[in-house]
């Protein structure tokens, strides 16, 4: 299998009065692709997966490095035979004394959690894909409000449309709640999710348009604590856009999102995208 090299620099702050981390890692052929990383004390994780096909690597691995050598310490691999699971760069990592919490998507959903000490990987919890014949899952965003989890994803779910956005909601009790969107001309996919301090929610949408990268239209929705859209704002100024990255939520009138642009003068080249910060005023409903 032909070998990839990814390089990755690290700048620890203990390390900043000396010379920066630089490094690079070699990317075995069960992971290819870097999608998270994490520190602790005295050690990185870099979490991947392998992004090719027509090979038996399925899982996602987790190597644990010196945070002062760079050196390999341990290398977790795991897999479910038949089945390409993908680490979500988006979800968080939690920590949860000696254990990392993190999410993965697939066929099913799943939340995973990883021993800091013995270095293995097991399954924490799960929703099973209610729609087997459709390929599966694609987790956006896992946040943690409290004890309660909510994933926003596209979930196979209508046979007809073949998916649909929505929400998978788990409350403190282990319960789970599904919550669908209907497609509209404005929300063809959800993306982030954040709480405001009244208790409601803020939502991320994007509408693709026909020509896809070209003539996408944003939308921002107002979530009661039931997760119904009580108000909704979309634009398409901001042509040519492609998909929000990341929502940041500085007070209850200021959101910010970090968008990615499609160059369209561009479109073959290395530079294709873009990305920009847009500020939305949650009070005035402006972008």
């Amino acid at each position: 299998m032909k070998s990839f090299i990814l390089g990755l620099l690290f700048i620890p702050l203990a390390l900043s009065a000396q010379d920066p981390f630089d490094k690079f890692f070699n990317v075995t052929d069960t992971s290819t692709i870097a999608e998270k990383l994490f520190e602790t004390a005295d050690a990185y994780y870099v979490m991947g997966y392998a992004d090719y096909f027509w090979t038996p690597y399925f899982g996602f691995e987790i190597v644990k490095h010196d945070r002062s050598s760079g050196e390999v310490l341990h290398r977790s691999y795991f897999e479910r035979e038949g089945e390409f699971m993908s680490i979500t760069g988006q979800s968080p990592i939690y920590q949860e004394e000696d254990k990392l919490v993190f999410h993965c998507d697939g066929v099913d959903l799943y939340e995973f959690e990883y021993d800091l000490s013995s270095n293995q990987i097991s399954i924490r919890d799960s929703f099973i894909n209610p729609e087997p014949d459709v390929a599966g899952f694609f987790l956006i965003d896992a946040q943690l409000f409290g004890d309660t989890l909510i994933s926003s994803l596209t979930v196979p779910f209508d046979n007809e449309e073949s998916y649909k956005p929505g929400l998978v909601i788990r409350y403190p009790d282990g319960n789970k709640e599904v919550k669908l969107f209907e497609l509209s001309d404005t929300i063809s996919s959800i993306r982030q999710i954040r709480k405001l301090s009244s208790g409601k929610y803020i939502l991320a949408s994007r509408k693709a348009g026909p020509m896809f990268y070209y003539d996408t239209t944003i939308g921002i929705n107002i979530l009661d604590e039931n997760f119904d859209i009580i108000s909704h704002f979309s634009t398409q100024k901001t042509d040519h856009l492609s998909k929000i990255d990341d929502l940041y939520l500085a007070n209850d009138s200021t959101l910010f999102l970090m968008a990615r642009k499609f160059r369209w003068d561009n479109i073959s080249g290395t530079n294709a995208f873009e990305h920009v910060l847009l500020r939305y005023n949650i009070n005035t409903e402006e972008i």
